[in-house]
């Protein structure tokens, strides 16, 4: 399995899936099948000071290319946590990470 994206809200993926899913992703060499699933994360909610249960939005692949996904980095910084992203390849995540990263 290739990288994952998320997402913090479907409003989001819906305005980036016109611009970036069909273009980008599709054309990054490397990417050759994508899904978007709908996973539920516990989250800390200010509001009513508890640890809720919320929807995310999450992108996963056939195939990765972590250097090209994160050069849409600046584009698509409101819309992608980056931070998030998750890559089964470990000597990927070596090479792109260090070795630290891939143990």
């Amino acid at each position: 399995m290739g990288p994952t994206i998320e997402f913090s809200s479907g409003l989001q993926l819906r305005n980036l899936l016109d611009d970036f899913l069909d273009f980008n992703i599709r054309g990054i060499k490397g990417i050759f099948n994508t899904s978007v699933h709908t996973e539920k994360v516990p989250v800390y909610d200010e509001h009513i000071k508890q640890i809720v249960k919320k929807d995310r939005l999450v992108i996963y692949t056939e195939g990765s290319n972590l250097r090209d996904i994160m050069r849409q980095k600046l584009k698509y910084k409101d819309e992608i946590d980056f931070s998030s992203i998750t890559c089964d390849n470990q000597t990927l995540v070596m090479g792109f990470y260090g070795k630290s990263a891939s143990q």
